[in-house]
């Protein structure tokens, strides 16, 4: 659970001789499988345009991309973390692929803006299940290690051609290098804003299809949103002078929307740009006290307490809270080895009632403790599961003094609802003890959930 912000990106479109210069940069075979660049349509994913094979259709689902052709989900794109410690080596650089893979071919591509690679992996199902079945993918991985983040491409190999793939991968890739804020010279904020509205309002008006209509919008609302406060004290001061009627306001009202984030208080369903303005009243966050350290020395408070200390928060006002599940432990001398997987999660509140996600994950752990003279502990070491390939063998190497117990962690890594629920009773919880009533937890999809 990585919580993203949108980026915002100027649109581009992908020529068949960028996808041919491309497919030149990389080579691979595949048995009779044509080369020809494919025709396009737009997609956008995290604030990007960028263009796909035209026969696909596309789709976000939990935060990830899908490509679908005839039906059948031939790949995606997922923004997945990328860390130095994580994932399969290639070129002095891990790369975050997927848990229960190997890597059987990888090389770094030339010709992309970002430094960027290609995997091809062999996907197994957890021990756990039973299902010793293999799939094989390729992935393009684009690199944002100043983030610690990358763009996560997968495609099927046995239907996806190289030249769809390479191309799909660049044309987001060069949507991504246009990432800035510098209004083009000669130029000024407003003439720009009012330039992208008036090209929204023609296409909605044009013979495109929706799907295309439809992405034209969304990426360009981007387009404007990166351009932040200033952006938005325009289209503001637009709405105060009575200059958001129509078409126009409505589409200004959802730019504003994006800059606001979860500092707009308007809820969904406005009928218009100007009734969206009559009710902004934009929300500020309220500083959060920090969670009080479980007290105590029972297995599952030592966890949560080492848990709340590894786990630091981003936003100044947020809290970071913890939910476990533990599994087994174990004593040898004066050292004392606890199993569990940790779900933590940063929440930030907005005003008195809005309650947002900030960051969070769900992870396994071999945490250590020392104990004292006077029976008390101190931690000593908290070990997390390393990521990608890495994933299932780090979890069986600190599970090495009890073996049975890394099959337990991997078998309830694929249904951890007992934390889900566990986290939501810890959360109501510390918003009671601290007097906050009325809250609600907005999700991604700016719904509303009732917890106080």
């Amino acid at each position: 659970m990585i919580a993203t912000t949108p980026r915002l990106r100027k649109m581009t479109l992908l020529c068949a001789v960028i996808a041919l210069a491309v497919v030149s940069a990389l080579t691979l075979t595949r048995a009779n499988r044509t080369m020809q660049p494919p025709v396009v349509r737009l997609a956008a994913y995290d604030g990007c345009s960028f263009t796909v094979p035209r026969v696909w259709q596309v789709s976000e689902e939990n935060g990830e991309l899908v490509f679908r052709a005839g039906g059948k989900v031939v790949g995606g794109l997922v923004k997945v973390g990328c860390y130095p410690d994580g994932g399969a080596k290639s070129a002095g650089v891990l790369l975050p692929v997927p848990n229960h893979s190997q890597t059987l071919e990888q090389r770094e591509l030339g010709g992309f803006s970002h430094r960027t690679y290609y995997a091809r992996v062999a996907r197994t199902q957890p021990a756990a299940s039973g299902d010793t079945s293999e799939v094989r993918q390729d992935h393009v991985f684009i690199l944002l290690p100043e983030k610690n983040a990358a763009y996560d491409f997968w495609f099927d190999p046995a239907v996806v051609t190289d030249a769809e793939m390479l191309g799909t991968a660049k044309s987001f890739d060069e949507s991504l290098s246009k990432v800035g804020t510098t209004v083009p010279e000669g130029e000024s904020l407003a003439a720009l804003i009012e330039r992208k509205l008036d090209a929204i309002i023609a296409m909605q008006k044009s013979n495109e299809s929706e799907h295309n209509k439809n992405a034209f919008k969304e990426n360009t609302l981007l387009e404007i949103a990166k351009y932040g406060e200033p952006a938005l004290a325009y289209m503001l001061d637009q709405f105060a002078k009575g200059n958001g009627k129509g078409e126009r306001g409505d589409l200004m009202a959802e730019a504003c929307i994006r800059i606001l984030g979860p500092r707009n208080n308007v809820p969904k369903g406005w009928k218009s740009g100007e009734e969206w303005y009559s009710k902004l009243k934009p929300l500020e966050t309220t500083p959060l006290p920090p969670a009080n350290r479980p007290s105590g020395n029972t297995v599952e408070a030592l966890v949560d307490a080492a848990a709340l200390e590894h786990y630091k928060g981003y936003h100044p006002n947020g809290v970071v809270l913890v939910a476990s599940h533990v599994f087994d432990k174990h004593e040898e001398g004066d050292v004392l080895t606890i199993w569990a997987t940790v779900f933590y999660s940063e929440y930030v509140l907005y005003g008195r009632e809005k309650l947002v996600q900030n960051t969070g994950g769900v992870v396994p752990a071999a945490i250590k403790y020392r104990r004292l003279g006077d029976g008390s502990y101190a931690l000593s070491q908290y070990v997390e599961a390393r990521d990608g390939a890495l994933f299932e063998p780090s979890i069986r190497e600190f599970c090495r003094p009890k073996p049975g117990v890394a099959d337990e962690m991997l078998k309830h890594y694929m249904n951890y609802n007992d934390l889900i629920e566990k986290m939501r009773r810890n959360l109501v919880r510390y918003l009671q003890a601290n007097g906050l009533s009325g809250v609600y937890l907005e999700t991604p999809g700016r719904e509303r959930i009732s917890l106080t």
